[in-house]
């Protein structure tokens, strides 16, 4: 009996040896952040803020649309930064409400903003991102769960053009740092709450991966010095303040590629600050030439306030194809 108890304590005591280091390596691995607490990794289709590509360089133009998805009207802040995120150029437009007996409730007006139009006012014809916000009558950012939207650029050299859904980012008090995943969310900010970076915050969009599933061998594409083929890269922070303001923050992507035939290339990086538009055979390398074939970029983990997007878009002849890259 005496040896009994002895082996029980002994396992006992063991399992608990086992046990304790199992919490010591949670602990470790929760307590290094690799993510900015309350980050999603995918954008929403709605939101109070949507993100959208715009191309206003020559032989390019963009056309964005925004829609009201509330009960009421939304004054609406539209900021277009350059690849550098400096000073933005700065529009202000109301997208009405839904009204009228044969209404569909949450489906409300919408405004289209052609965005080569906007050279003459002194937006600068380069690429860009554009952030429309919902703001109150002092010009701060609020928080009304009513904006969707979508862009289309075309290209004038190819006779072409693409385009995607608007990036849509809801805002969210912070998670407590430090907090177990398993912890309970804060509650959603209520409508018309103050959006100030801080206490109140728009979700970062932190993808871990992009994966291009697909894409033609640039041979048979247009030229990429018309835009026959693109990889868009965009990585910003959010600045917390009275208005919304974002600026240029580093994002490291690697990734791997592989041909039609399943061949891998050879795995490369490419390092971006604000927004940087390249091309398959610059990104991947001559590789990518010959062959149509796919890329799966990984970024590295980042504890930052960070949102970082990918977007493709490739053309033969007239058509042409672009979407913002999905998370694998």
């Amino acid at each position: 009996m005496r040896y009994v108890m002895q082996m029980l304590r002994t396992v006992a005591l063991g399992a608990m040896i086992v046990f304790g280091w199992h919490l010591s390596a949670h602990a470790a691995t929760t307590t290094k952040p690799i993510a900015f607490p309350g980050a999603s990794a995918r954008p929403n289709a709605r939101g109070d803020q949507v993100i959208f590509y715009y191309d206003a360089r020559d032989g390019f133009t963009t056309f964005i649309n925004i829609r009201n998805e509330a009960t009421t009207e939304l004054h609406v802040q539209l900021d277009f930064y350059g690849p550098t995120f400096t000073t933005p150029f700065t529009q202000a437009v109301t997208v009405p409400a839904t009204h009228g007996t044969s209404a569909v409730p949450g489906v409300g007006g919408l405004t289209v903003i052609d965005v080569g139009g906007l050279r003459g006012s002194g937006l600068a014809a380069t690429p860009g991102v554009a952030f429309a916000t919902v703001v109150n009558d002092m010009g701060q950012p609020i928080v009304s769960r009513g904006l969707s939207g979508n862009f289309t650029v075309a290209n004038i050299a190819t006779g072409s053009a693409w385009g995607s859904p608007a990036a849509a980012r809801s805002a969210i008090h912070p998670p407590t740092p430090g907090a177990d995943a398993c912890a309970p969310k804060p509650p959603s900010p209520t409508l018309g709450t103050v959006i100030d970076g801080t206490a109140v915050l728009l979700a970062p969009i932190q993808p871990s991966n992009a994966d291009l599933s697909a894409y033609y061998d640039p041979a048979t594409l247009a030229p990429a010095a018309l835009g026959g083929n693109q990889l868009i890269f965009v990585s910003f922070v959010d600045v917390p303040g009275a208005t919304f303001t974002a600026a240029a923050a580093a994002t490291h992507w690697t990734f791997t590629a592989v041909r039609n035939t399943g061949e891998g290339l050879a795995p490369g990086s490419f390092d971006v600050s604000g927004l940087a538009v390249s091309d398959l055979a610059s990104v991947v390398g001559a590789g990518a030439t010959g062959s149509s074939g796919a890329i799966l970029f990984n970024a590295d983990p980042n504890p930052a306030q960070l949102t970082r997007l990918i977007y493709f878009s490739e053309t033969i002849g007239t058509f042409s194809t672009g979407y913002l890259l999905p998370r694998r």
